[in-house]
């Protein structure tokens, strides 16, 4: 048989008493109705904010307090439990909300590592922009001048075909320059985005050769050795 436990009533001071099994327990004050907790013995579990901690009564029956305790001694029946005893260790006690500060250097403190963890947005290389700007002008105006030496193939005559002819050989010397930029932008600007500066270098490359076969195009048909 488990041994018993007294303990008094901190609101009527009545003492009780029961069995230690029942250590941590809720129960009503048979003599009060005040809830409570049944005291343990040995290492008592921290308050809780409703429920009151009873204390220890010695064997002469009376609490060491400046208010004496009652005489009588009440026998806790098993129909004064309300609430069960917690097993194994006694719970801990709750944790105290977090102050409004200590709540925004948390989301601070999580914001800075979802910074660190999401990759980093780069600038554009300065120099993969120009030579993209002028890979973009000089296509266009070769594209114009391709239409005109359509036309002038579908008229027949040779003015309106050597014209735009030579002038889409004057654009060879402009896209050099655009390429090496392209070229010194990949070399120079290594920490930068080089999505512009692959397709100035690209687009400067392929207008070139796209005017230099156009050329050698036109020469292999001998229509313009005919009209000359």
């Amino acid at each position: 048989m488990a041994p018993s436990l007294r303990f008094q009533c901190p609101n009527c001071k009545a003492v009780l008493e029961g069995s230690t099994k029942h250590a941590g327990s809720k129960i009503a004050c048979l003599n009060c109705g005040q809830r409570l907790r049944v005291p343990h013995q040995l290492a008592p579990p921290p308050p809780t904010s409703k429920t009151v901690l009873a204390p220890i009564v010695g064997a002469d029956g009376r609490v060491p307090s400046a208010v004496p305790a009652s005489d009588a001694v009440i026998e806790l029946p098993s129909s004064a439990i309300v609430g069960p005893a917690p097993s194994g260790k006694p719970s801990p006690p709750a944790l105290p909300a977090a102050a409004p500060s200590d709540l925004a250097e948390t989301v601070n403190t999580a914001l800075g590592r979802l910074r660190l963890l999401s990759p980093e947005t780069k600038k554009h290389s300065g120099l993969g922009i120009a030579s993209f700007v002028i890979a973009l002008s000089v296509g266009a105006w070769a594209a114009i001048l391709v239409l005109l030496i359509v036309a002038g193939f579908a008229s027949r005559e040779a003015g309106l075909v050597v014209s735009p002819l030579l002038q889409c050989m004057t654009i060879v010397p402009v896209c050099l320059p655009g390429a090496a930029l392209g070229v010194v932008g990949l070399l120079a600007q290594r920490d930068r985005a080089h999505l512009f500066t692959w397709l100035g270098l690209l687009g400067n490359i392929g207008v070139m050769l796209a005017i230099i076969a156009l050329f050698v195009f036109c020469i292999s048909l001998g229509r313009l050795m005919a009209w000359s």
